[in-house]
Formats: C-alpha cells, structure tokens, sequence
C-alpha cells in the first residue's frame, strides 16, 4: 500500500483561503520564515547521482549512510543522468542549503515513484517499493516533504524507480515555506484553471441546446470545447489541494488527453465529411481505439500508462497536422466562419506541439503553457457562436410560435377529455342511483316477504323459501359491498374510529365462521398474544377480518389449518391470516385487489363460489384506515393475507386492557 508522508492533501482548506487573500501575498517577506519561498536554483549546483539500487543492512540503505563516495557523479539536475542502458533505479541526493524552521522541499512531479532519506531515515515516500527494488506507476502529483529542523548543509537521498523513458525529478524543486508553496501553486495555476472552466461552461451549453437546434457540427464543437476544457483543470496543481487521487486523477486525465484528437475528428467529420480516402473518420477511429486499448491494458496491468504517452503524442503529431491541413483547404472554398477554426487549429496544433517537446525533455521545462491552446481556439469558437446567434434566436422565435400552436391544441384536447369525464362520471352515478334505489328495495321486500312465508309454512315449500330466501340474502350482500366499494372508490366512506382490543375484535369478528370451519375439519386459531391496540371503525376491520378468513377458509382442504394474527412493527400494527391451502397463481395474486371483468376468482375446496368483491372492499377498507394490504404464497405452500393500521400514539405494550 503506498504511503504517503506528504501534508499537501490536507491543506485544502487554505484554497479557499488563498483565493480569497488573491494578489495580496504575491511578494514574500524573506526575513519571516513562515512566508520564505526559496528559487530552486540554489540546489541546481550540488545535485548527485548513481544508477542502480542501494543494499539495505538494518533496514537503512548503505548508500543513503555515505558510503563509497566515488561513485557518485555531478548532475545539473536530478533528471534522466547519462548512460541509462536500461537501468530502472537510481540514486540522488542533494547538499541542502542553510536551513530556516519549518522549510519544506516542493518537487513538481517524479517520475515514477520514490523514497527519501535523511541520515538513513526514510522521511517520505511514494509508490511502493518490493524486494527488487521496482514499483508500479502511482500517476504524477506534486510533492511537499516536510525537512527535519537540521537539514543545513547534510544530504538529502532520493530512491527512484521508472521504467517510464524518463527517470528521476521533473519540472522544479524548490525550499520553502509549505505555505509558501501553496501560495505559489494558487498564483500560478488560477487562470488556467478558469479558463479551463469557461471552456467547459461553453461547450456544456453547446451541448444542451442540442434539444433547441439538433445541429451535429455545434454538438460535437461542445464536446471539443469541453475536452479542451479539461486539459487544464486536469494538469492544474490546485486538483490536489481539493482531492488527492494521482492514480484516479491520472486516468481522467489521460482519458481525456486521449480523446482530444477524436474531438478535433470528429468536428471535422461533422463540418466536411469524411474527407479524402474517409480520413476525417479514420482519425477518430484510430485514436477512440488507441484511448480504450491504453487505458484497458494499463488497467489490467499489462502495460503501463506512463509509457502510453510518448506513442500518443507521436501518433497526434502527425493526425492533428493533417487534420490542420484538409481544415484549411475546406475552409478556403467554403463561408461559414471556416477559417477562424482554422486559424484556432493551428494554434492549438502549435502550442500541444510546444507541451509535449517540453514534457519529453526536448525542450527545457517551462511554466504552464496547456491553457493557451484552449484559450486562443475557445476566442475562435467564441466569434463564430456569435454569428450564429442570430440565426438560432430565429430559430427559438419559430419554435416559439410551433409550441404556442401546439399548446392551444392541447387545451382544447384537454377541455373535450374533460367534458367526456365529466359525462362519464354522471353515468356512473346514474348507473348507482339505479342499483340503490330500483334493485336494493324490491330485493330488500322480496326477503322480508320470503322470510315471512316461511315462518307460516304454506303454500310454499319450506326448503324452497330457504333457499329463495338464501339466494335473495346473498343478492342482497352483494349489492350492500358493491354499494360500499363504489362510496369508497368516490371518497364518501368516512370511518367512524373507536378504540379497539384486536384480539376481541378478532374473535368476535370470526365467531360466525366457526361452522364454516367445522363442516370442513378445519382448525381455525387466533394467536394468543394478538391483543394489541387500534384506533379503527369497529364494523370496516371487522368486515375485512372476516372476508379474509372466509377467503382463507374457502381455499383450505379438509383437514387443513387457518391462523391469524396480530403483531406490532414500529408504528404500525399487523394483521395476518395464513393458510395452508393450495395459494394463488401469480396472475390471480396480482388481480386480488383490482376490479375483475370475471365475477369469481375460482372455486373452493367444496365449490364455494365467490365474487372477488370481498377482497376489494377489504382493500377500501384499509385505505380509509391509511394502512396497506397485501398477499403472498408461503413457501410452505397456502396463502398469506395481511394488512397495517396504524398504531394508537402512545400504546407502545400489549394489553391495555
């Protein structure tokens, strides 16, 4: 696991401080320490190097202990020394200066990963080392590592593995105030940093007015823009301040490095096609697949990314020049503001060429510089988005009108609906008035009659008024829940809620279905430690209780067990009805509760038939009560029906009575 010794990572709080104090701490004040910030060139003349690695002996490496002090040689700077062959491990070290409490050595990037040590200590390290000496690539941050109080005049050793074309140090090292340092990063990459953000602002708004103009040219000239935009925030040192993830930080960045040229591709495909021999195309293509295949490899371990970018940048120093060039040849047969991408091309094709001399070493190192190209293109960009807003303002003005047109439409789509409804619903309280007021009272007489001529046995058969008298009771039943339903289904069900003892209202709900349960061999059980407390309309839970069991008791074969139960779960109390019958189809479990077109969901154990509206006035029920309801198959086999209610506030034991 690497470990990192560094303080940076934890400062980034003083971000915002920093931004906020601005330009005020450009000057340092060299006689306070704290505010010291040192040129690197007072280490440019003492620096030393050896290839290879150091043997340890008590955990020290011998060469960091003085030891065989010829075969160190003089470097002007700690980077790529001469006569590498293939060597990846080597030595540094540095004679420090005068030292000042509280310095700090900031080094701009290592490549790959190092150890330092003072007097044989390791006082920082980053990546990890294994028995050979060699490491994996860990990405390329910023270093801040904390001196020791005596440093002045003794050395300072640096263990370094690369199989990375360069190795050693790279880009400056300077001593200083940690706070110093900070500053110094702020100052510097600020503006790059915001014109890094600009350019992603813009070509993000490009991006989301695809909806408005469905342009692909201005599309892709967004997603270019945003590609650019990321090259510096990406290379910018603030990042770290923010979060430190080199290794995270690295990959997005080389992903997006990567894709830049497939960017500029692909905006030249969309303006002028695929170009001669489909080059436009194959540019693009051969760069998306050198961007997945980099970063999949790398992922996997079977390269490393670092090596990745000396081949991408020879591969784009050849696809952006054509690209460049076949640019500049449409532009100059064509109108349109062409010719200021152009110009933006090559200027962008001139200063990556610049970046990537000096990241290899053929040039000398030089400040941030990756944010020009971004800059001067975004200013090309920026005129010719100007001259179309003319033209997308039109655009909006129309559509404005379309959607105006449309949306009128669409009201009086929405008044004829309403009017339908309306109708519609006047029907259905025609259709209610007649069930209750021209079918419930003649069937209502019709029982009353029936059971008078059976007390006075004559001129009927006694067995035929029973069984009128059952049929009209069950016409009767049903008309009294349709009714019941439909109230429900309108709102006007209002429940007239009492405190209740569950385990009563349980017994005595159930006690007219024990016959039922007997002329079947059926145990029916009521858990004993069912006796909560509810707060519910007495008749609506008894109702549902009773309809549930009954289902229950309809489905179960001879010999079978019904239980219910009552249970309490948080701030609601449970109610359960199981079953060891033979369940429910998944088609008939997700109809159980919603309005059939069939009048029956099957047939009992002993051709019991049903309506299925018992289970939808149960369902009315609850939701009055503002509970829930629902059935599953136990995996035992049978049926599991349950619904909540809510718990009475403050009844948190069993038996309040």
């Amino acid at each position: 696991m690497r470990i990192l010794q560094s303080t940076a990572h934890r400062l980034w709080p003083l971000f915002l401080l920093l931004f906020a104090c601005g330009s005020g701490f450009a000057q340092p004040h060299s006689h306070d320490a704290s505010w010291r910030l040192d040129d690197s060139s007072a280490l440019a003349a003492v620096w030393e190097y050896r290839w290879g690695d150091s043997p340890f002996e008590a955990g020290k490496p011998i060469w960091s202990l003085g030891s065989d002090e010829s075969a160190w040689r003089s470097i002007a700077f700690p980077s790529d020394p001469p006569g590498r062959e293939g060597q990846t491990n080597a030595w540094f070290r540095v004679r420090l200066p005068k030292n000042e409490p509280g310095d700090s050595l900031y080094i701009y990037s290592i490549d790959l990963i190092a150890e330092v040590y003072f007097e044989g200590a390791k006082i920082y390290q980053y990546g990890s080392f294994d028995e050979a000496g060699h490491g994996v690539f860990e990405g390329w941050p910023w270093h801040l590592i904390d001196l020791p109080e005596d440093y002045g005049g003794k050395y300072l050793y640096f263990r370094i593995y690369s199989d990375y074309p360069d190795i050693g140090l790279w880009g400056e090292v300077a001593i200083g105030s940690e706070f110093g340092h900070i500053q110094r990063i702020i100052q510097r990459d600020l503006f790059p940093v915001a014109i890094g953000m600009a350019a992603l602002f813009c070509g993000l708004l490009l991006v989301l007015s695809i909806p408005l103009h469905r342009q692909v040219p201005l599309l892709t000239m967004g997603i270019f823009l945003m590609l650019l935009g990321f090259i510096p925030i990406f290379e910018s040192q603030i990042k770290q301040l923010v979060v430190f993830a080199p290794v995270t930080l690295q990959y997005l960045a080389a992903l997006n490095y990567f894709l830049l040229p497939v960017g500029m591709a692909a905006l030249v495909h969309a303006l002028f096609g695929r170009g001669l021999w489909g080059i436009h195309q194959w540019i693009w293509i051969v760069h998306l697949a050198f961007a997945a295949c980099a970063l999949v490899l790398s992922a996997l371990g079977t390269i490393n990314l670092s090596s990745c970018y000396i081949y991408f940048d020879a591969l784009a120093l050849v696809t952006m020049l054509v690209l460049s060039i076949t640019l500049t040849l449409e532009a100059r047969s064509q109108r349109g503001g062409y010719e200021l991408i152009s110009i933006g091309f090559w200027l962008l094709y001139i200063v990556m060429t610049y970046n990537g001399l000096t990241a290899h070493g053929i040039l000398p190192f030089a400040p941030r510089s990756e944010y020009i190209g971004p800059l001067l293109l975004g200013v090309c960009f920026a005129l010719i988005l100007i001259r179309r807003y003319t033209h997308l303002s039109q655009s909006l003005e129309t559509r404005t009108l379309e959607l105006e047109t449309v949306n009128d439409n669409l009201k009086h789509t929405v008044a004829v609906r309403t009017h339908e409804l309306q109708a519609t619903n006047q029907s259905n309280n025609q259709l209610l008035t007649i069930i209750g007021h021209d079918l419930k009272a003649p069937i209502g007489t019709l029982y009353e009659l029936l059971r008078e001529y059976e007390k006075d046995r004559t001129g009927i058969p006694a067995t035929e008024i029973a069984d009128l008298r059952e049929s009209c009771g069950r016409v009767h039943r049903l008309l009294q829940d349709l009714l019941t339903w439909a109230r429900g289904q309108q709102g006007e069900l209002v429940p007239r809620k009492e405190i209740l003892d569950t385990q009563t209202l349980t017994l005595s709900a159930i006690a007219s279905l024990s016959a039922m349960a007997t002329a079947k061999h059926i145990l029916l059980e009521v858990a004993p430690d069912s006796r909560y407390t509810i707060k519910a309309d007495r008749e609506m839970i008894a109702t549902t209780i009773r309809n549930i069991v009954s289902n229950a008791l309809k489905f179960t074969p001879r010999g079978g067990a019904v239980r219910v139960a009552f249970t309490q779960q948080a701030d609601e109390v449970r109610f359960t009805c199981e079953d060891n019958g033979s369940g429910l189809k998944n088609e008939q479990l997700d109809k159980l509760f919603r309005p059939k077109s069939e009048q029956h969901l099957g047939i009992g154990t002993n051709g019991e038939e049903g309506s299925g509206l018992g289970m939808l006035l149960c369902q009315t029920f609850i939701n009055t009560h503002e509970g829930k309801i629902g059935a599953e198959n136990r995996e035992s086999g049978g049926l599991r029906v349950w619904f909540t209610l809510p718990r009475v506030d403050g009844a948190t034991d069993k038996g309040l009575w």
